[in-house]
């Protein structure tokens, strides 16, 4: 992400915080410690924009988004909802291509020699084993799924694992693929 060794240590300090007011099952404390992670986020969004780095948080800052309203960056809101968000879904996935790797290590010293498919192998790790099971959501606009009329704001439930494995979208649904996704 590009952090300064500087903010390790608030960071270290804020995951013991975290994981105190995890164990004492205090909303309010779970809560307040929530926020003093957005602050420190905020804080490092600032430096960026001060310092602007060629980083990928940087980066990240000054990616254009697309939403039905038209093109724009993304606010601190959001990347911060995306850093909090995507903290756990990276591990996660780091430790599913790892533990693949270990299943199939031909595909790790494919990659060492042809660094070229790193991206189709990542993405096609992560389709097989997704670290995101489903994701709740609610519908922008009407829609018809599978003959289902599904109505504007309805709360749906995405199945990554059953999208990812769908015969229809993929040739080889639930085998390792380099060039598939």
């Amino acid at each position: 992400m590009g952090w300064s060794d500087e903010t390790k240590a608030p960071l270290n300090a804020w995951i013991e915080k975290n994981r105190k007011a995890t164990l004492s099952e205090n909303r309010d404390e779970i809560a307040s410690v929530a926020l003093e992670f957005d602050g420190h986020i905020k804080a490092i969004l600032d430096d960026k924009r001060t310092k602007r780095p060629d980083d990928v948080t940087f980066e990240l800052m000054n990616d254009v988004v697309m939403p039905p309203q038209g093109k724009r960056v993304m606010s601190d809101e959001e990347l911060v909802s995306l850093i909090r968000s995507e903290l756990s879904t990276m591990s996660s996935a780091v430790g599913i291509i790892f533990e693949f790797f270990i299943h199939y290590p031909d595909v790790l010293i494919h990659l060492k020699t042809n660094p070229q498919d790193i991206d189709n192998a990542v993405l096609e790790i992560l389709r097989l084993h997704d670290p995101l099971i489903t994701n709740r959501r609610r519908t922008t606009c009407p829609v018809t799924l599978h003959g289902i009329d599904i109505p504007k704001d309805a709360k749906i439930t995405i199945n990554w694992q059953s999208a990812n494995r769908n015969p229809k979208a993929f040739h080889q649904a639930d085998s390792f693929e380099l060039h598939q996704s």
